[in-house]
């Protein structure tokens, strides 16, 4: 009797040896890459394995493993997307060879945690002084938006000129998508690129954007400052020129009336002064050419008795003629 259950446990042994025997070496260094949110199982080929071995990787959803790569002779297995970017999934994969396989190797994959966040997509717009950039976010495998995946989403910019890719101008980091970055020295060629920063994680840069920005004629301020307020009161001055000399508003009758009144009395009083005058000048010369007739007459008969050796008696006559003289001429000037 004890020699027969020394038979049945050896047996059992043997078939037990058997069964492990049996089973392959499972694949090596197992590991989930993840970009975008995406998810690529990989492994390595186990040691000791035959030659024609296949793989087979599943992925354990709502309703349990799904087959996601069915005997494939390739090292990876692209998942696909996975439901949410929130949450943990198992990943796994084993080794097989006709009947025979391995036993399975599981991963988990935590998509917020362990993926990559890839470049953004930029917009670049060169100007005078400044750079508008516009971002869109990479495209996700993952539904909705990275606003959804974390609590914070940041973009950091960098840009350099082209010939000194050495030196970074400035390093800005902001949470809009539009951004507008000053150039310290319009004319010159810059190079602009982003990268998005998920809160607690860096993205990857994009590709540099290079662009050539536009020259300006830089006014001083202090010259538009002297030159508004001068070309004000320029236009002004012209204004107020242009009314004096042509007035759109005639004056008040009553004040018409009083200035036509004023400039026919001082009309009036200037005529009469002239006809004053005339009358008395002309009063004055009557005079003075009846005055010089009567010197005419004395002179000639003064004349007479010198001639006929007078004693010259009309000096005095004489000498009141030539006064009477000069001033007749005096008012013939006038």
């Amino acid at each position: 009797m004890a020699a027969r259950i020394r038979v049945l446990i050896v047996a059992a042994s043997l078939l037990r040896f058997t069964e492990v025997s049996s089973r392959l070496p499972k694949p090596d260094n197992v590991t989930v890459v993840s970009f975008n949110m995406g998810a690529v199982l990989t492994w390595d080929i186990p040691e000791y394995s035959p030659s024609n071995l296949t793989y087979t990787a599943q992925m354990r959803g709502l309703e349990g493993f799904q087959t996601v790569c069915n005997h494939t002779g390739d090292r990876h297995c692209d998942m696909g997307p996975v439901p949410s970017c929130l949450g943990a999934f198992t990943l796994r994969v084993r080794a097989e060879a006709g009947t025979a396989d391995s036993s399975w190797v599981e991963v988990l994959h935590k998509p917020s945690e362990d993926t990559v966040i890839g470049p953004p997509t930029l917009q670049v717009e060169f100007k005078a002084e400044k750079v508008e950039v516009v971002i869109a976010d990479p495209v996700l495998r993952v539904p909705g938006p990275l606003t959804e995946c974390y609590s914070g989403v940041y973009y950091v910019l960098q840009y350099w000129r082209k010939d000194q890719p050495d030196h970074v101008l400035e390093e800005k980091r902001v949470a809009e998508k539009r951004v507008r970055l000053r150039l310290t020295d319009p004319g010159n060629s810059y190079c602009i690129q982003a990268r998005v920063d998920p809160y607690g994680r860096e993205g990857l840069f994009s590709e540099p954007v290079c662009g050539q920005s536009e020259k300006t004629f830089v006014v001083s301020w202090a010259l538009v400052s002297l030159a508004l307020p001068l070309s004000l009161l320029i236009g002004w001055l012209t204004y107020k020129g242009i009314r004096f000399l042509n007035p759109k508003t005639a004056l008040p009758p009553l004040l018409q009336k009083h200035l036509s009144q004023a400039n026919a009395t001082a009309i009036d009083s200037t005529n009469q002064w002239a006809r004053a005058l005339t009358q008395e000048q002309s009063e004055k010369i009557g005079w003075l050419y009846e005055e010089h007739s009567i010197c005419e007459v004395v002179l000639k008969q003064d004349q007479g008795c010198e001639d006929n050796g007078g004693n010259g008696e009309g000096e005095g006559l004489k000498g009141y003629c030539n006064f009477l003289q000069l001033n007749h001429r005096s008012y013939r000037n006038l």
